[in-house]
């Protein structure tokens, strides 16, 4: 699997680009390695962080989650989950709960598909 698709049926994007984050740690694998494991182990929070804020209507919150995942999945090449996080944050729609509550599950869906292909380079995790 190399490409990802929204829940809402958007067309495919890359959903992990290795040469992002071999080219930005001049392909060491130990400290790529040590970026993809942070991220493995990071952002199963953010998420969970994000479906509660969402849930308490915590709109501060809410716009800082999104920022965090989309930045932290574009540094590790993370390209259609960044995508994501990025319509959630240009969608000015953080007032409306059930749009973001979709992007959640959107995000959810994209972190799981884009971690079992990390585990494909990097099947020790």
């Amino acid at each position: 699997m190399n490409a990802g698709k929204d829940l809402n049926g958007a067309a495919d994007r890359p959903l992990f680009n290795y040469q992002v984050l071999s080219e930005m740690l001049d392909d060491d694998k130990e400290a790529i390695w040590q970026v993809l494991e942070a991220f493995l182990e990071d952002m199963p929070v953010h998420i969970k962080n994000l479906k509660t804020a969402v849930e308490s209507n915590d709109l501060e919150l809410i716009e800082r989650l999104v920022h965090t995942i989309k930045g932290a999945a574009a540094n590790i090449g993370g390209t259609a989950l960044s995508d994501s996080a990025l319509r959630m944050e240009k969608s000015g729609s953080t007032t409306e709960m059930a749009a973001m509550s979709r992007g959640v599950m959107e995000l959810e869906s994209l972190f799981g598909q884009l971690k079992a292909r990390i585990k494909e380079y990097y099947p020790r995790y």
